[in-house]
């Protein structure tokens, strides 16, 4: 068994705490405020690796860093109110946005599409680079350009190029462009040229999926109505997940640790239906993407759609799209080749930084394979990958706490007074207040939890509050502080 810090980076920062035929067990002892990750090989078969994380009291912070929020421009307009509250629900989470409009894919002008896609890079890097210290998250909203990477085979089938929006979360790797095997324009590289990628970065685009499952706008709403939701709380916290096909078993192993081995049960995505929701799904499911709208939708938020074909998701009908336009997922990636990276989601990190940490296993440039932070699954052997793609919100977590109700701000002679009602599960409220009500917001009184009021002696004129509900949540790998979506209220209710 190896172990270190979660958070650590590069294969010398594991350390051996146990050696292979010692047994069973382990015991740990945690301090408060540390999380740590272990890695353990499960006898002889090179697919049987389980990472997993375990963490006591960690602290939560307010603030996530920027997000990109980029809207494909023929979309923007009708749109505008689905957006406007997933924007709104983005600052609640701590995130600062900017939201920014994009011309649209040119599919039948491969050439132009690749220019719409250079200059939109252009522009996310110039985001970037303005703070390259504080994270990013970059959200595709729309039918915004798709690029072709490479010539490769992680499916095991013909080589050729990969579609990737790992592209536009790098601000720094050289992606030489060059027409393809059939004449078409396409970028070069097989691998990520950075060794990886600096951002969080996910799709929502629901534009190569036939009439016949409902159409891409009203999808894109009915998408962003259950985000929504699930951000709120309203579909609850659920702690169970399933789990199929024996090409996942780093993914499967990772449930374990996310919900706990007794709330796994084996099943798929379309054989589940009745007895969710679960908060992750990780099966093969069936290929054929255009029949997605009439087999039982999938009840997991965060799930994994693994098989031939699947990682290509510019394509029409294609089945991880598929998957995503159901009722319940808001998450789909492409895993096994190589296998996700989610144990951290155990301890309430975000679906996207669990992407990161999958494809920034290894540099290329410094030495390839023994590079990597985490070993080496099944058959096929992968580094720094183009081509998982993650489709969904980036930004969302698991483990949501519902937010405060009946938040009111009740001008007086000594200030602002704030009230709220608490709701089950949170211990208290963090009071942050911002000039405008987009933000960016800072934390008030320390950090320190209020418990039902809180008086700002000294309010910004027109400014405005808000109030996230917080505290000590327990989970199978341990416990930390969680924060609830915030609810945002005016510094003059009038």
């Amino acid at each position: 068994m190896l172990r270190r810090d979660l958070g650590q980076r590069g294969p010398d920062s594991w350390q051996q705490v146990m050696a292979p035929a010692a047994g069973l067990l382990f015991t740990d002892d945690l301090p408060p405020g540390v999380a740590r990750e272990y890695q353990v090989r499960i006898g002889d078969d090179p697919a049987q690796v389980a990472v997993w994380a375990a963490g006591r009291d960690l602290p939560t912070g307010a603030a996530q860093g920027h997000a990109l929020m980029i809207v494909d421009d023929t979309l923007a307009d009708d749109l505008a109110a689905a957006l406007d509250l997933f924007q709104s629900d983005l600052t609640g989470a701590g995130w600062q946005v900017t939201r920014h409009r994009s011309p649209r894919a040119a599919d039948d002008d491969p050439a132009e599409n690749l220019s719409r896609a250079m200059a939109l890079r252009r522009w996310i890097t110039a985001q970037f680079r303005a703070d390259p210290a504080t994270p990013h998250a970059v959200i595709l909203i729309g039918h915004l350009p798709i690029v072709r990477t490479g010539r490769v085979n992680p499916d095991g089938h013909d080589p050729h190029a990969v579609a990737t929006d790992l592209f536009y979360a790098d601000p720094v790797g050289f992606w030489l462009s060059a027409p393809g095997p059939d004449g078409v324009p396409q970028l070069i590289p097989s691998r990520l040229p950075a060794d990886g990628i600096a951002m969080q970065i996910g799709r929502i685009d629901f534009a190569m999926l036939s009439d016949h499952f409902g159409g891409e706008i009203p999808l894109l709403r009915a998408y962003f109505d259950r985000n929504h939701r699930w951000r709120h709380g309203m579909t609850g916290d659920p702690r169970r997940a399933y789990a199929a096909s024996e090409h996942l078993m780093v993914e499967r192993n990772a449930l374990n640790n996310i919900v706990g081995p007794d709330a796994v049960i084996a099943g798929g995505h379309h054989d589940t239906a009745g007895g969710g929701p679960y908060l992750l799904g990780v099966d093969f499911g069936e290929w054929r993407g255009g029949t997605y709208d009439t087999l039982s939708p999938s009840e997991a938020v965060f799930t994994i759609n693994f098989g031939s074909h699947k990682h290509q998701f510019d394509l029409r009908d294609n089945a991880m799209v598929a998957l995503l336009a159901q009722d319940g997922p808001l998450t789909v990636g492409w895993g096994g080749r190589p296998s996700w990276q989610l144990h951290g989601m155990a301890l309430g990190e975000s679906i996207g930084q669990a992407h990161l940490r999958t494809v920034n296993n290894g540099r290329a440039s410094q030495g390839g394979l023994e590079t990597r932070d985490y070993a080496a699954t099944g058959t096929y052997d992968w580094l720094n990958p183009p081509w998982v793609n993650l489709l969904g919100d980036p930004t969302l977590r698991p483990f949501p706490l519902p937010p405060v109700s009946d938040a009111r701000a009740e001008p007086g002679p000594d200030g602002i007074h704030l009230h709220w009602t608490l709701p089950q599960g949170a211990e208290g409220a963090l009071i942050l207040r911002a000039e405008r009500r987009d933000g960016p917001y800072r934390v008030m009184n320390n950090g320190a939890l209020a418990a039902t009021d809180y008086l700002d002696p000294a309010p910004i004129p027109g400014g405005w509050y808000m109030i996230r509900a917080g505290g000590l949540t327990q989970v199978h790998a341990g416990s930390f502080r969680r924060l609830s979506q915030g609810v945002m209220l005016s510094a003059d209710p009038r």
